[in-house]
């Protein structure tokens, strides 16, 4: 029984210096004012994107109806897209043509909602947006 209780200790003792090391690993990190100044959280930059997001979707005159689809059809890709990083526990490459092959098909579907004149306008906001990431 005493030697249950003593390796109990010292696993608890490893796991809470391990915790500890990790925080001020995390810590010196974020200390860096090059890489707190670059980096934004990833919700921070989910809103960013989403009001301009829907700042284009404004932008392009759209129908109540057509508003209707656009949301419907991104609430279904957003959730096959989240499935996506789910499975690949953030692997960028094994992602990467899983999702292109999601957002051609994505883009298809809207295709279809908007007219030729909004989808060209759509296109290039797209593109803005992507040579904005690349970037940084």
């Amino acid at each position: 029984m005493i030697q249950i209780k003593k390796a109990l200790f010292s696993t608890s003792l490893i796991v809470f210096i391990f915790c500890i090391s990790s925080n001020e690993t995390s810590a010196q990190d974020n200390s860096n004012p090059e890489t707190t100044q670059e980096r934004k959280p990833d919700n921070e930059k989910m809103q960013e994107y989403q009001a301009a997001y829907n700042s284009m979707l404004d932008s392009l005159g759209l129908a109540d109806q057509q508003r209707e689809d656009v949301e419907f059809i991104n609430t279904k890709y957003r959730a096959q897209m989240q499935q996506i990083r789910q499975n690949n526990e953030g692997d960028r490459e094994a992602m990467r043509p899983k999702m292109m092959e999601l957002r051609d098909k994505q883009n298809a579907e809207l295709k279809e909602v908007f007219t030729e004149e909004q989808f060209a306008q759509y296109k290039k906001w797209q593109d803005e947006n992507r040579s904005r990431r690349r970037k940084g």
